[in-house]
């Protein structure tokens, strides 16, 4: 009997799972930020504010305010003088020297005023500084509403110094001199006797007698 001849027997592979390797990430190069050049938008152009010519203050308020002539030059006229009255002194309602506006009140009494001595800056210390103004002449640089020169109620210094000026002129006034007393005149001498003029009778229209 030929041999018999066994296959050879070939072992199948033992399937291996493939080896992956992971992919190799390279390290991005940093690139500084793109700043990209900002859009600039054209404006609107806005018409121009009207602003008031005495540098953002509103003329027609403050004239309306404190009844002035609505005019630049005006209203700037009376803001001068308003800023000079707390560097020179000037009294006013609100005053604090309250010995000061006594004095004030007291020469104003001594002109005629009736001003009582209270150290309060009251109306009627206003309304006396005013007439005092109005009788001396003396006015603001500025002007009213009605166009004619202000005379306001604030005793500033050429009001203060020309109380004072009056003040020295009454005091070195001579003291009054009594009148003389003149003689009464003598009596004059009594008329001499005149004869009786006859008087014409009075009518008497019933025919009574008169009696002597």
């Amino acid at each position: 009997q030929p041999p018999v001849v066994q296959p050879p027997v070939v072992e199948k592979p033992i399937e291996q799972p493939p080896v992956v390797q992971p992919p190799v990430v390279e390290k991005p190069v940093e690139q500084p930020p793109v700043v990209e050049p900002p859009v600039a938008e054209t404006p609107v152009e806005q018409p121009p504010a009207a602003e008031p010519a005495t540098g953002g203050i509103d003329d027609a308020a403050i004239a309306k305010q404190y009844n002035l002539l609505a005019t630049p030059e005006n209203v700037q006229a009376f803001l001068a003088e308003v800023k000079t009255y707390e560097a020179t002194g000037a009294l006013g309602p609100g005053a604090t020297n309250t010995s000061a506006v006594k004095d004030l009140q007291a020469v104003l009494a001594s002109f005629g005023f009736a001003v009582p001595a209270t150290g309060v800056y009251d109306n009627g210390t206003a309304q006396a500084v005013m007439q005092f103004k109005i009788q001396n002449g003396l006015h603001q640089t500025y002007k009213s509403a009605d166009g004619q020169l202000a005379v306001n109620e604030y005793a500033d210094k050429q009001t203060l110094d020309l109380v004072m000026k009056k003040l020295e002129a009454l005091m070195n006034q001579p003291p009054a001199q009594p009148a003389p007393v003149q003689a009464a005149p003598a009596p004059a001498p009594a008329p001499a006797p005149q004869a009786p003029v006859a008087q014409p009778e009075a009518p008497n229209p019933l025919g009574l007698e008169w009696v002597s």
